[in-house]
C-alpha cells in the first residue's frame, strides 16, 4: 500500500513595485526574460522530454513559487500536479539558484498549445509564456500488426466483454506497435503456433493452437484471478518469427493476463483520461488505471521476458550493456530477476529513471523523479526493444538534430534583412550560434529561434557556419554564404584618411557614380559603435564616371577616431562604407607640420623656445631620423625613403607623415 505524498509550502508573499528581480534560465544558461520556454510533445504516446530550468535570484535565503496554468504538465517532484496545473515552492539557501524540470503528459493528436508559467516570490511576479511543439500527426499510422485475441477470455469473469476494457488493450497494444517497424515477418498459418493460457492463480493451463492465420504478432488476452491480485504478461517458447525463412530472435505469440478485480487490490478498474493522468497513480488506495497495467504487461509479452534470447543473455548478465542503451542513457541499465529494468531500490528516488523524461522506466514505473501517475513508454524502454530483435520507426524522438535550409537569401545594404536558420530534430529547445566566420555587420542572429535580422552596413560576400546545439547537447553545423549588394547607383571604390596637422584630417574617397547619387553623410565615432554625423557632401550624379571627394576634419580628439560614410540616393535607400580609423595624440594644438605629403624638408611650426628631441619612425616603430636638443625648424628628410612614417615630438607629440 503507498501513498502519494507532495510536500507544500505556505508563505506570506510580499509585493513592491519595482522590477521583479528573480531571474529564469534555461539549460544553455539565457535569462528567458522575454523569452519562450519551449517543450516537446514527442510523437507517439510516450514519455516526453523534461527541461531543466533554473530559478535565480540576487536576494536570498528566500522562497519561490512556481506554477503552470495546464493539467498536463508537471515538474519534478517535491511538487503537486493538479487539473489547475503543477506548482511548487522552491527555497532559495545560501545559493540563490536552483534547478527544477518541465514536462507534459503526451496526448494523442496533433496541435501546438500555449500556457504561461508564473514565478512568485517577495521580489515579485513574473510570468513567461510556454510554448508546447505537438509532433503527433492527427492520426497515427501503425506499420507493425499486434493481433488481439479475446477468445480464452474466461466465462466466469467475461472481463474483456466490456467494450472499454478491449479499446483500452487495443489503445495500449497499439501505442506499443506505433513505435516498431513492419519487418516483413512471414505470415504465420493457421494451427502452427501453440500458445500456453493460465488457470487461475497461474496453477497450471493448456496449450492452444492459433485459429486463423496471421501477420506480426499474436496477443491472448483474457481475464483471470490470481490470489495476489496480480496480473502478468509473457512470450510464448513454440517458435520464432521468420522473415524469408530465415529465422529472427523475436517471437510471434503472446499472452496478457489481466486480474480481473484490481492490480494488487480489489478495487477494480476506473476511468482515467489524458487530464487526470495524475490520478492515475495505480496505488492500492484506489482503483487502477487498467491501461497502465496492459502497457507494461504487453511489454512483457513482445519483448521484456526470457522467451526473447537477446533479453535472457541481458536478464543473465544482469544488466543491458547494448551500445545504443548505454549511449542515450550514460550507463548499462539493470535487470533483476521479474524481467524488469530494475536496481533493486526500495526507495521511489532511487529507482531507475529515463534519463530524459525523468520518468520511471519498464518495471521501475513507481519511480518519484516526476510525479506518480499513468504509466508510460520510455525511450529507453524502446531502445531495449531494438535491443531486443525489433526495428524502430523513425519518430521524432530518434530524430538527429539538423539544420533543413542550405542556403539563405542575399541582402542589400542598408535595407532590413530577415531570413532563419531553420532546425528540426533532437529535443527542440535550440541554441543558435554562429560558430566560425561572422555575419556581415548589422546583422544578428537570435540564438532563441535562428532569425538573422538587422540592416547590413556593408557590401561584401559572407560566409559563415552555424551551430544548432538541441536541449540534449546534441549539435549539428551547416555554412552559410550572404551576399550584401548595394541598391545605389554609387560604387565605392577606395576610401582613406591623411593628417594635415596636428589636428586636421582629410577623408578622401573615390567612386564609380551613376545617376541619383544624392550625396555622403561623414560619420565620426569615438568607439567604433556609435557614430554621429558630422558633415555632408553632395553627390555629384555623373553618368558611370570615376569621382573624387575629399572632406576636412579639423579639431580632432585625442585618440582614435573612427569615420565611415553613410552613402544615399534619392530615393532614400543607403549603406555605409567600410570604418577607417585616424589616430591623434598631439599634445599642442599649435604645432603645424609641412608641407604633408612631403619631398624633401619639413618645416614645424610652433616649436618651444627650448631644446626639441624629434624622432622619426616608420609604421613598425624603427628610428628612421633622429634630432637631438635642437632649436631648428626645417628638418632635412631626403635620405628617407618613401612611406609612411610618424614624428615623435618630445616624447608625445605623434604626426603621421607621407613621404612622395
Amino acid at each position: 500500500m503507498k501513498a502519494i505524498s507532495f510536500l507544500t509550502f505556505i508563505f506570506s508573499i510580499h509585493y513592491f513595485t519595482g522590477q521583479a528581480q528573480t531571474i529564469l534560465r534555461d539549460a544553455f544558461g539565457r535569462n528567458l526574460s522575454g523569452h519562450t520556454i519551449t517543450i516537446v510533445d514527442w510523437e507517439g504516446y510516450m514519455a516526453n522530454p523534461s527541461i531543466k530550468l533554473t530559478v535565480e535570484s540576487s536576494f536570498f535565503p528566500g522562497a519561490v513559487s512556481i506554477s503552470v496554468n495546464g493539467a498536463r504538465l508537471y515538474m519534478n517532484t517535491f511538487s503537486s500536479a493538479g487539473s489547475s496545473g503543477p506548482s511548487k515552492a522552491i527555497t532559495l539557501n545560501d545559493a540563490g539558484q536552483k534547478e527544477f524540470y518541465l514536462s507534459i503528459f503526451p496526448d494523442r493528436g496533433g496541435g501546438d498549445e500555449d500556457y504561461t508559467l508564473t514565478l512568485r516570490s517577495s521580489l515579485g511576479t513574473e510570468t513567461f509564456p510556454v510554448h508546447v511543439i505537438d509532433q503527433d500527426a492527427n492520426k497515427s499510422v501503425i506499420d507493425y500488426n499486434i493481433a488481439i485475441d479475446y477468445s480464452q477470455d474466461k466465462p466466469a469473469y467475461n472481463f474483456f466483454a466490456d467494450q472499454t476494457h478491449r479499446s483500452i488493450v487495443r489503445q495500449a497494444a497499439d501505442d506499443w506497435a506505433f513505435f516498431l517497424q513492419n519487418m516483413d515477418f512471414d505470415t504465420i498459418k493457421a494451427n502452427t503456433q501453440q500458445s500456453y493460457i493460465w488457470n487461475d492463480d497461474f496453477a497450471g493451463g493448456m496449450y492452444i493452437p492459433n485459429s486463423t492465420a496471421f501477420n506480426g504478432f499474436l496477443l491472448y488476452a483474457y481475464g483471470f484471478h490470481c490470489a495476489p491480485h496480480r496480473s502478468g504478461g509473457e512470450g510464448q517458447t513454440y517458435s520464432f518469427q521468420t522473415i524469408k525463412g530465415v529465422q529472427t530472435k523475436l517471437r510471434p505469440v503472446g499472452g496478457y493476463v489481466a486480474e480481473v478485480h484490481g492490480n494488487y487490490n480489489t478495487l477494480g478498474y476506473g476511468t482515467y483520461t489524458d487530464s487526470t493522468w495524475f490520478d492515475a497513480t495505480n496505488f492500492g488506495d484506489k482503483q487502477n488505471d487498467l491501461y497502465s497495467i496492459a502497457i507494461h504487461e504487453i511489454g512483457h509479452a513482445i519483448g521484456f521476458n526470457p522467451a526473447y534470447p537477446n533479453f535472457l543473455a541481458y536478464k543473465n548478465k544482469g544488466y543491458i550493456d547494448d551500445p545504443d542503451v548505454v549511449a542515450y542513457q550514460g550507463t548499462t541499465v539493470p535487470v533483476d530477476a521479474s524481467d524488469h529494468m530494475s536496481n533493486g531500490q526500495s526507495d521511489d528516488l532511487l529507482k531507475v529513471v529515463d534519463r530524459i523524461s525523468k520518468k520511471g522506466v519498464f518495471g521501475s514505473e513507481y519511480a518519484s523523479a516526476m510525479p506518480y501517475g499513468r504509466w508510460l513508454i520510455t525511450k529507453l524502454n524502446l531502445l531495449v526493444l531494438k535491443a531486443i530483435g525489433y526495428n524502430l520507426k523513425l519518430t521524432s524522438a530518434f530524430k538527429e538534430t539538423t539544420i533543413l535550409n542550405s542556403s539563405l537569401p542575399n541582402g542589400n545594404a542598408g535595407q532590413s534583412y530577415s531570413a532563419g536558420v531553420i532546425a528540426d530534430g533532437g529535443i527542440p529547445f535550440y541554441k543558435f550560434e554562429v560558430f566560425a566566420g561572422a555575419l556581415p555587420a548589422g546583422l544578428s542572429l537570435d540564438s532563441f529561434n535562428g532569425q538573422i535580422l538587422g540592416t547590413a552596413t556593408q557590401t561584401g560576400t559572407f560566409t559563415f557556419t552555424v551551430r544548432v546545439t538541441d536541449y540534449d547537447n546534441k549539435y549539428a553545423d551547416r555554412s552559410f554564404t550572404i551576399n550584401i549588394l548595394s541598391v545605389l547607383p554609387a560604387a565605392l571604390v577606395s576610401f582613406s584618411s591623411s593628417a594635415q596637422d596636428c589636428n586636421t584630417l582629410k577623408l578622401s574617397w573615390k567612386i564609380y557614380e551613376g545617376q541619383n547619387n544624392k550625396g555622403y553623410d561623414i560619420e565620426q565615432s569615438t568607439d567604433g559603435n556609435n557614430f554621429y554625423k558630422i558633415g555632408f557632401v553632395a553627390g555629384k550624379s555623373s553618368s558611370n564616371t570615376f569621382q573624387a571627394y575629399d572632406f576636412v576634419k579639423s579639431g580632432l580628439n585625442q585618440g582614435i577616431s573612427y569615420f565611415r560614410l553613410k552613402q544615399m540616393d534619392d530615393g532614400n535607400h543607403y549603406n555605409y562604407s567600410p570604418v577607417i580609423t585616424s589616430q591623434n595624440i598631439c599634445n599642442t594644438s599649435s604645432l603645424v607640420i609641412s608641407p604633408n605629403p612631403v619631398s624633401n624638408w619639413l618645416h614645424i611650426k610652433g616649436l618651444s623656445n627650448g631644446q626639441n628631441t624629434i624622432k622619426l619612425v616608420d609604421v613598425s616603430g624603427k628610428v628612421v631620423a633622429y634630432w637631438s636638443k635642437t632649436i631648428q625648424t626645417d628638418f632635412n628628410i631626403s635620405h628617407v625613403s618613401k612611406g609612411i612614417y610618424f614624428m615623435l615630438i618630445n616624447g608625445s607629440g605623434k604626426f603621421k607623415i607621407i613621404k612622395e
